[in-house]
């Protein structure tokens, strides 16, 4: 795994982080390549070089690559648990996974939105369960018959709202 990780990132840097560092270098001073070599060196060495960390350090497939193969070395030498991080890479490589994502984050505020509904409506059910009649909350045996689960508000509000939602 870890000579896998080792092998795509390389192939990546050296193919694509030349053509990404010239053309934001370009952008950034205005120099192309050619005319930044035709200038004195102690003009545009210390520039070249922050600027070359900083591009390698913005681009999120370079970062991802070294962070698998970081994970590969924790996999060696810690723990193979790391090694389950290297999952994440198939929602890199799979568009649907990327759509289901994206409806994720993007609509995150609505869903947020809607789990609160959710806990409003839960503790507007405590509330009536223990104005009315705190035994409603009992789970046959569990977890011990002759203890109720709801002696105030806030263990009936969370009581309904762990069993409410493993229901």
């Amino acid at each position: 795994q870890l000579l896998a990780c080792i092998v795509v990132f390389l192939i990546y840097a050296i193919q694509k982080g030349p053509l990404r560092l010239q053309r934001d270098f370009k952008e950034a001073t205005g120099y192309d390549l050619e005319e930044l070599c035709a200038l004195p060196l102690e003009k545009w060495r210390l520039s070249y070089v922050l600027l070359l960390v900083y591009y390698t350090m913005s681009d999120t497939q370079l970062l991802l690559g070294a962070s698998l193969i970081l994970s590969s070395v924790l996999g060696l030498t810690l723990s193979p648990l790391w090694f389950s991080t290297h999952l994440l890479d198939v929602v890199n490589k799979s568009a649907d996974l990327q759509n289901v994502f994206m409806a994720v984050t993007l609509n995150g505020r609505s869903i947020a939105m809607t789990a609160l509904f959710g806990a409003i409506i839960i503790y507007l059910f405590a509330v009536v369960g223990y104005a009315t009649d705190g035994s409603i909350f009992m789970l046959g045996n569990f977890p011990d018959p002759d203890v109720p689960m709801c002696t105030n508000l806030l263990s009936c509000f969370l009581n309904a709202l762990n069993e409410g939602l493993r229901s």
